[in-house]
C-alpha cells in the first residue's frame, strides 16, 4: 500500500530546530540562506502573525528579511512560507515560532524553526546542513526524517485526512501533531520525542546518555555519531544509502522497509533514557489511537 501525494497531504523530508536562546536576526538569516543554497525554494505565499495565508508580491527572500528586520522578538513571531495552493501540496515550506525567552515565565517552551522539503534531497546534504548550522548556534535539539506534509490551504480536511494516514505509519512525523505539540514543547527540557534518521543533541541531552554508551552503540552498529564542541550528531547506520535501499513512496510499509524499522527500534531502545511521553494533540485523535502511535517502536 503506497503513500500517494495528493493536494491534501504527502511525503516530505523535514528538519526541526529547537533552541532556548533569544533569536538573533543574523543567525536566522544565515540559516535561511544555507537552506536556500541546497533546496532553492520558490515560495508563493506566507503567513505572518495570523492563520491566513497571503500571496507574495515580489521576492519572498526580500519579504522574509524585511519581516525579520522589523520584528520585535519581545512578541512571538509566527511566520511561514510555502509554495502550496488550493490545488497543490507544497514542495517546500518553512515555519518559525520564535521569541525572546523571558525569565519570568517558569514553563519555558523552545523557539522552533521547521523546514519541509521534497524527499529527493539527500540525507548527506541534510546532515551537512545540520552540522554547519552549529557553527553559529548550539541548538538544544535538532531532528530530521520523514514527515507527512499537510496543505494549510485545505484545513481542516487536510489535517483530518493526514492523521488517518499518520496512524498507519511507523516512522512519519508531522509539524502540527508532533513537533509543535504543546505538551511536547513543555516536556522537551526533559528529553526528546523518539528516534529519527538524523538527530543533534546538545551537551545537556547527550550527557544523560553518556559518551561511553554512545560509543558502544556505535560499535554495535546502532548509530553513527559526530562529536562537536558542545553537541553530538547521531544518525542511523548507512543513512546516506537509505534512498537506494528503500522506495521512499512506500516507507511506512513494513514489507518494504523492515530493515529500516528495525534500525528505528534499536535506536529507540538506545535513546530510552531521554525519551518523553506527552499528551495527544487536540485534533482528530482518539486517546487509544494516540497511545498506540506513541508506542510504534
Amino acid at each position: 500500500m503506497k503513500l500517494i501525494d495528493n493536494k491534501f497531504y504527502g511525503l516530505r523530508k523535514s528538519i526541526v530546530f529547537y533552541f532556548y536562546q533569544d533569536p538573533k536576526k543574523d543567525i536566522i538569516k544565515e540559516l535561511i540562506n544555507d537552506f536556500v543554497d541546497f533546496v532553492n525554494p520558490s515560495y508563493s505565499s506566507y503567513r505572518y502573525l495570523t492563520h491566513d495565508l497571503k500571496n507574495i508580491n515580489g521576492k519572498w527572500h526580500e519579504l522574509f528579511n524585511s519581516i525579520i528586520d522589523k520584528h520585535d522578538f519581545d512578541n512571538v513571531c509566527t511566520l511561514s512560507f510555502t509554495d502550496s495552493n488550493k490545488n497543490q501540496l507544497q514542495k517546500n515550506s518553512v515555519n518559525f515560532l520564535i521569541r525572546n525567552i523571558k525569565k519570568e515565565f517558569p514553563n519555558k517552551t523552545p523557539n522552533i524553526i521547521y523546514f519541509e522539503f521534497e524527499e529527493n534531497i539527500s540525507w548527506e546534504e541534510i546532515y551537512h546542513f545540520i552540522s554547519h548550522s552549529f557553527y553559529s548556534l548550539t541548538y538544544y535539539y535538532v531532528s530530521a526524517g520523514y514527515s507527512l506534509a499537510v496543505n494549510d490551504y485545505l484545513y481542516p480536511k487536510s489535517t483530518s485526512l493526514s492523521v488517518k494516514e499518520l496512524q498507519r505509519s511507523k516512522i512519519l512525523n508531522s509539524l502540527h501533531l508532533t513537533w509543535r505539540n504543546s505538551s511536547f514543547l513543555v516536556n522537551l527540557k526533559n528529553g526528546i520525542d523518539g528516534p529519527n534518521i538524523i538527530q543533534a543533541l546538545c551537551k545537556e541531552l547527550y550527557h544523560k546518555l553518556g559518551f561511553n554508551t554512545i560509543n558502544d552503540a556505535n560499535k554495535q552498529n546502532i548509530l553513527n555519531y559526530q562529536v562537536g564542541e558542545d553537541y553530538i550528531i547521531i544518525n542511523l547506520p548507512e543513512t546516506f544509502d537509505l534512498q537506494e535501499a528503500y522506495d521512499d513512496k512506500q516507507i511506512y510499509n513494513i514489507e518494504f522497509n523492515g530493515e529500516l524499522i528495525e534500525k528505528y527500534k534499536n535506536l529507540n531502545k538506545f535513546l530510552e533514557p531521554i525519551l518523553v511521553q506527552f499528551s495527544k494533540p487536540q485534533m482528530f485523535w482518539k486517546e487509544e489511537e494516540w497511545l498506540l502511535w506513541q508506542s510504534r517502536f
